[in-house]
């Protein structure tokens, strides 16, 4: 029986097994590793704080956005030419910044605490989307959760 099975599978004993052919097998993620589960949680939960503390800088840089893309266009069909798009990017960029956006404390994370850590388990995975939704909670509960 077993040289049936090698001879459908394409190694019948003159010729190698067909592994160059076969596509990389897929990585079982359905275990439980404790310290992924941990590290993916604390990954998870520095990227969360990270993102809500920087949603006020986010939000300025949107609204600069905004400005460059829609107000700017109808300001030079009426007329107004004040600094250019570059030039108010250089003048803000010289400014002290009092509300950083999440890309820049995702940034002085990765150098604080190093590379964040990729889960390599489908618990870590939901470890890291739980810490990741922890620090919300009580923005939550102040905007909705206790009506």
């Amino acid at each position: 029986m077993a040289g049936l099975l090698d001879y459908l599978a394409g190694n019948d004993g003159a010729s190698p097994p067909l592994s160059a052919d076969m596509p990389p097998s897929i990585p079982d993620r359905s275990g439980w590793d404790f310290s992924d589960v941990a590290r993916s949680f604390g990954s998870g939960l520095t990227h969360g704080a990270g993102m809500l503390a920087g949603l006020p800088g986010d939000v300025r840089q949107m609204i600069a956005a905004g400005h460059d893309a829609y107000i700017r266009p109808i300001e030079h069909r009426l007329g107004y030419e004040g600094p250019s798009a570059e030039a108010m990017r250089q003048i803000y960029a010289q400014r002290p910044q009092l509300l950083p956006t999440s890309e820049q404390i995702a940034t002085l994370a990765q150098a604080v605490f190093g590379e964040p850590h990729q889960p390599q388990t489908d618990a870590g995975d939901l470890a890291y989307k739980v810490g990741e939704k922890i620090p919300g909670i009580p923005l939550f509960l102040a905007t909705r959760g206790l009506r």
